[in-house]
């Protein structure tokens, strides 16, 4: 059930344009069971909440800033992410914690050396979405 849940919720958030049909239904096989969704509740309040948190850590320039980096960059430490956002290490290695918390990103340590990756394939998907419609905004 929590499978199906997580497979409908990338359907709501990566092909929206088939959940707002009357027609909508998602056929699941697990264990020769198979489960369907039709015009039901997909996304649960709780499920929603806990959505609106995750996307609000990208809402702040500085986060969103150290993502494209990261992005771009693949691995870093803290001071070459600093030098690429032109803020102070402390600064930057506060709004690390806050995406690391969030599970944004993650992190390996070599030697004394922490460096920092975006933690999967989605993050990356959601900002190159996020070029997308900002490009199709403005262009």
């Amino acid at each position: 059930s929590r499978m199906i849940r997580a497979f409908l919720l990338s359907i709501v958030i990566f092909h929206p344009q088939f959940c707002f049909s009357n027609e909508f239904a998602l056929l699941y096989r697990k264990k020769q069971r198979c489960c369907i969704a039709m015009e039901e509740k997909i996304v649960s309040e709780e499920e929603i909440v806990d959505m609106a948190d995750f996307f609000k850590v990208f809402g702040d320039p500085t986060r969103l800033r150290i993502l494209f980096v990261l992005w771009g960059e693949g691995e870093c430490n803290v001071g070459t992410i600093s030098d690429k956002v032109k803020m102070s290490q402390s600064a930057v290695s506060q709004q690390l914690k806050t995406l690391r918390s969030s599970r944004l990103v993650r992190f390996r340590k070599e030697g004394r050396n922490i460096l920092y990756r975006l933690s999967d394939e989605h993050i990356t998907k959601i900002l190159q979405l996020g070029l997308e419609h900002y490009d199709e905004l403005i262009g």
